[in-house]
């Protein structure tokens, strides 16, 4: 878990730095026949490589300490590799609308409320995962319980109606192997997918809109903000 935690903040905060590089220079991306696509996936790359390196070496350290199977090394280091993705996309997305550069302090490239945002939208997605991996590889301690509670009934109201949503969802819990575990890559693959391509797509329209960098000088907000490029 604290491998996992780690790989979203850190991924996430690489690419929330990317956009903002580029500080006061006038980067023309609409000048050469790169911009859009090809330009995104290159910063997702550069973002996301460090990350991912880093989280393999620790993967395969704490897997030889532990000496866990191989199946759980390589289910590890493949989910590594779609975390990091997934948080590095949402990242960039972040970092293209609420970019800022300051001469002073090179570090402040993002704006606070959106850099808050962008860990709990990276929580959000870590938790759906969540649900589909547990589907996959379901704790015996929890289907044991499961197999004790009684069946819930719908009915209005905010408590009802979280409660038949939590039942609902432990149900696949309880469904035969095969089953269940097409049920978890669906639900993990998919979720991955949307929000991944989504926040991808967004970034990529966004850049061939034209991407904005808030000077910030003194301290102080400069007045406006200075279009580095525009279609």
């Amino acid at each position: 878990m604290v491998l996992v935690m780690y790989s979203m903040m850190f991924s996430g905060n690489m690419a929330l730095q990317s956009f903002g590089r580029e500080g006061e220079a006038d980067w023309l991306l609409n000048s050469v026949p790169l911009a859009g696509w090809p330009v995104v996936w290159g910063k997702l790359l550069a973002a996301a490589l460090p990350t991912l390196f880093l989280m393999e070496a620790l993967l395969v350290g704490t897997i030889l300490a532990l000496g866990s199977s191989i199946t759980l090394a390589v289910t590890l280091a493949a989910g590594a590799v779609l975390l990091t993705l997934g948080a590095s996309a949402i990242g960039l997305y972040y970092s293209i609308n609420n970019c800022r550069f300051n001469p002073e302090n090179p570090q402040m490239r993002i704006s606070p409320g959106a850099s808050i945002l962008m860990y709990l939208v990276n929580f959000l997605f870590m938790l759906f995962l969540a649900l589909g991996l547990l589907y996959i590889f379901p704790p015996a301690e929890l289907t044991a319980v499961l197999h004790q509670m009684p069946g819930v009934s719908f009915s209005w109201g905010f408590r009802e109606v979280l409660l038949y949503a939590l039942y609902f969802l432990s149900q696949p819990l309880l469904w035969a192997p095969p089953w269940r575990i097409l049920l978890g890559i669906a639900v993990a693959g998919g979720l991955w997918a949307l929000v991944f391509f989504s926040f991808m797509a967004a970034t990529v329209r966004q850049s061939r809109k034209g991407l904005r960098v808030q000077i910030i000088t003194g301290g102080k907000k400069k007045p406006g903000r200075k279009l580095l490029f525009k279609k």
